[in-house]
């Protein structure tokens, strides 16, 4: 018997064996689907990745101009991960993309006192005062 392709995409449908008529038993024995898929990453060569990428760099957060100085925090184990120095938040890891190694100097001024450099220029204006 050919079935047409509504019923080809339809769930294996058997007709009830005990008398009951008029109603359709559906198998519903697939297994669920995972709500978040893990990821399977290596830690240690994530964190050495890391400090390849990081290591003598300053980085940028996503598409921000300010520039941070690197500070290298715990993660699993023994292992770090880089971060700004002056615990500027983001979401995430740095494993898509949201820190950017840079060898630009450091333009934030809370990393730059930490770091111990000249603070400088003043604080980037927002926007152009007329």
């Amino acid at each position: 018997m050919d079935r047409t392709p509504r019923e080809a995409a339809a769930p294996a449908c058997r007709k009830p064996t005990d008398g009951t008529a008029g109603r359709i038993l559906v198998d519903v024995t697939a297994q669920p689907l995972p709500l978040f898929p893990a990821p399977q990453t290596d830690p240690v060569s994530f964190a050495g990745t890391q400090h390849e990428l990081f290591t003598g760099m300053n980085l940028r957060i996503g598409r921000s101009d300010t520039v941070h100085g690197v500070a290298w925090r715990p993660w699993i184990n023994e292992l770090t991960l880089p971060t700004p120095s002056c615990h500027q938040g983001w979401s995430g890891l740095g494993a898509a993309g949201e820190l950017v190694a840079t060898d630009a100097s450091v333009t934030c001024r809370k990393c730059r006192r930490i770091l111990g450099l000249d603070p400088g220029r003043q604080q980037i204006p927002l926007f152009d005062l007329p």
